[in-house]
C-alpha cells in the first residue's frame, strides 16, 4: 500500500472519508488524478448530476473539494474543476515527481477578458467561478432552463446590472 494514495473523497454530501485512489483497484477513474494528483491539494468544483429520475426536477449542483463519488449526487454526474494538473502521460499518482505538478486554471484567459470588459478590471477568475456558482443555484434560474439543464452543460448569462 502506498499512503499517498489515500485521499479525501465525499461519499455523500457532507460526509466524507478515505478513499484509496489507484487504478489497479479502481475501475473508473477517468481524469481524477489530473484534478487530485496529490492528497493534500483541494481543488474547488461543480458537481453537476445527472440522468434524474424525476423528469420535472432540476439537476443539482454541488461544490466539492475533494474526489467526489458518484454516490454523492446519483448514478450519474460531472465534476466541473476548477482547476486541472499536468501530468506525465500514463503516470498514476505515485508516478509524479517530488512538488507539485503544474496547476492549470480551468476558467480561459478569453473568459476573464470577457468578464473584465463587461464588470471592470477588478475581476478576478475566482470571481467568474463563484458568479457560476451562483447562477446555478438561483431558484428562477433553475426553473427557466430546467428542461435544458437536464441534457446540456449550463450556460450562465451575465448579470444585466452589476451594480444591483
Amino acid at each position: 500500500m502506498d499512503e499517498e494514495k489515500f485521499v479525501h473523497s465525499t461519499y455523500r454530501p457532507f460526509f466524507r472519508q478515505h478513499f484509496y485512489m489507484d487504478r489497479v483497484l479502481n475501475n473508473s477513474l477517468y481524469q481524477t488524478p489530473k484534478i487530485f494528483p496529490h492528497s493534500h491539494i483541494r481543488v474547488p468544483g461543480l458537481l453537476l448530476e445527472r440522468g434524474l429520475s424525476a423528469p420535472t426536477r432540476a439537476p443539482g449542483f454541488i461544490a466539492f473539494d475533494t474526489v467526489p463519488n458518484s454516490a454523492a449526487a446519483g448514478t450519474r454526474c460531472q465534476f466541473l474543476p476548477r482547476y486541472t494538473y499536468d501530468l506525465p502521460a500514463d503516470a498514476g499518482q505515485s508516478a509524479l515527481l517530488p512538488g507539485d505538478p503544474a496547476r492549470r486554471d480551468n476558467i480561459s484567459d478569453d473568459a476573464l477578458a470577457d468578464y473584465r470588459a463587461s464588470y471592470g478590471d477588478g475581476v478576478t477568475k475566482d470571481h467568474i467561478f463563484a458568479h457560476v456558482y451562483g447562477v446555478l443555484h438561483h431558484p428562477d434560474y433553475r426553473e427557466r432552463y430546467a428542461t435544458d439543464l437536464a441534457k446540456l452543460l449550463p450556460r450562465i448569462p451575465k448579470i444585466a446590472d452589476a451594480s444591483a
